[in-house]
């Protein structure tokens, strides 16, 4: 896409072209650092805004919460024609959490999926981004800024998230389209919370039910990687998950045979 012509079309878009394939990860540090306004939200290539008042949504959670560094919203999963699959809830109402403790057990782990991380446009956000080429930078960074700050829960559906078999994390089941360094969730995100409870030692308290919650969301996602990408990769994703996990549970391994 020509630059000129992305900038015409769609008045106020700022459109950059890398000269070399960055990575995931360092890619998105470049765009948080180029991007200009108060509030940001990162959507994928393949993600859209649910509504026209999206953007109004994470705004006016940031102006509620002015203590606040990150803020997510409810999502829809949406297939390759655009049409609702999934519903995720992950808020009954917009609620505020305070930093610290109960910001990361609340909120955390929904940067996992990284459709519609709002974050406040400051310095911390330099600071605390990853420097090593992480897989889910975004979740070491979202972890080290809800120690900062509060995190805000937005109880609308504001963006969309596309399931398809292209997604970089089924890619990187099979070892495909990563960079160096970069690993599957179920060796990089534990080890990411593993370096916040060392980095922050009252985050502790934090560790038995960020483990929980992670096997849950992976074990639920294993029949989905299957489908996309074979039993050998899964197999082998799931026995990792399950050396680094004290959680881990016989339903895994039935999931997986």
């Amino acid at each position: 896409v020509d630059r000129a012509v992305a900038e015409m079309a769609i008045p106020g878009v700022v459109y950059h072209h890398n000269a070399q394939n960055m990575g995931s990860g360092r890619n998105l540090h470049a765009a948080l650092s180029m991007a200009s306004g108060d509030v940001i939200v990162v959507l994928g290539d393949d993600d859209l805004f649910a509504n026209s008042s999206a953007l109004a949504g994470y705004a006016n959670a940031f102006t509620a919460a002015p203590n606040a560094q990150f803020a997510y919203s409810n999502l829809i999963q949406v297939d390759a024609s655009l049409s609702g699959t999934l519903l995720y809830t992950f808020f009954d109402d917009d609620i505020i959490y305070s930093a610290g403790v109960q910001a990361m057990e609340h909120m955390l782990l929904r940067s996992i999926l990284m459709t519609g991380i709002g974050l406040r446009r400051s310095s911390l956000i330099d600071k605390y981004y990853p420097r090593t080429n992480l897989l889910y930078p975004q979740v070491e960074l979202v972890g080290r800024l809800l120690v900062e700050g509060d995190g805000v829960g937005i109880g609308s559906f504001l963006c969309a998230t596309r399931s398809h078999s292209e997604q970089l994390g089924f890619k990187a089941i099979k070892g495909e389209r990563i960079k160096e360094g970069q690993q599957h969730g179920v060796i990089e995100i534990p080890e990411i919370i593993r370096e916040l409870i060392e980095d922050y030692p009252p985050l502790a308290i934090t560790k038995p039910l960020l483990e929980k919650e992670l096997l849950k969301s992976f074990t639920t996602n294993i029949v989905n990687e299957k489908v996309v990408t074979g039993n050998r990769a899964v197999a082998k994703n799931a026995y990792d998950l399950l050396k680094r996990s004290r959680f881990s549970s016989a339903s895994i391994v039935m999931t997986v045979a």
